[in-house]
């Protein structure tokens, strides 16, 4: 196994470091005890344990978690590119078998997770004035939704019943008056302008 990394770390000196994490997974996954590392360390996954870990590295050193917060961009585009070649992967799969596992898999997903983001992430982007960058984000993620919609929609006849049968209706309201006012005060600002070019 020694003699195994030695030949990675040389390789990756001759070739450069991009794609060493793929080249040392390979040699990894093929051996038996680190694959049930692997399996073992999965299993025990849990919430609270995240929570630590980013306490841990936030505030045990401060120089590290500023150079953590520092890669937040690299780590999110490392990840979104992850997240599409494993779905260009998974079409590999027999779709009797994704039909058993998928739902199974989305099931266990904790939302109320995802749910108290935006209490959590809503006033520290305040804080931090980023609000300028929200619309692009914004409109970036009605592509991506949109693209998603007309897929679904054209391979399940009752999509949007199945999508409302989940959706909170208090928090659509909620975000539609947003998306009103916000709205109306783009068009006012509008006619101001006109008006003060008509003058």
């Amino acid at each position: 196994m020694d003699e195994t990394m030695m030949n990675i770390a040389e390789s990756n000196r001759a070739n450069g470091a991009g794609g060493m994490g793929a080249r040392l997974l390979r040699e990894l996954i093929r051996t038996p005890v680190f694959l049930e590392i692997i399996k073992s360390t999965l299993r025990d996954l849990d919430p609270d344990s995240a929570r630590q870990l980013v306490r841990t590295l936030m505030w045990e050193d401060a120089e590290l978690s500023l150079s953590l917060i520092g890669s937040v961009p690299q780590i999110i585009n490392y990840m979104g590119a992850a997240g599409l070649e494993l779905g260009k992967q998974m079409k590999n799969f027999p779709p009797a078998l994704l039909d058993q596992y998928v739902p199974q898999v989305l099931g266990e997903i904790n939302m109320d997770t995802f749910k108290a983001y935006p209490e959590v992430y809503g006033p520290l982007f305040d804080s931090m004035k980023v609000a300028e960058a929200v619309p692009v984000f914004m409109g970036m993620a009605v592509n991506m939704g949109t693209g998603l919609v007309i897929n679904a929609a054209e391979k399940n006849p009752n999509f949007v019943g199945d999508a409302l049968s989940q959706v909170n209706g208090r928090q659509v309201l909620k975000a539609g008056f947003a998306i009103i006012r916000s709205g109306l005060r783009w068009m006012v600002s509008g006619v101001k302008k006109l008006l003060k070019r008509g003058k």
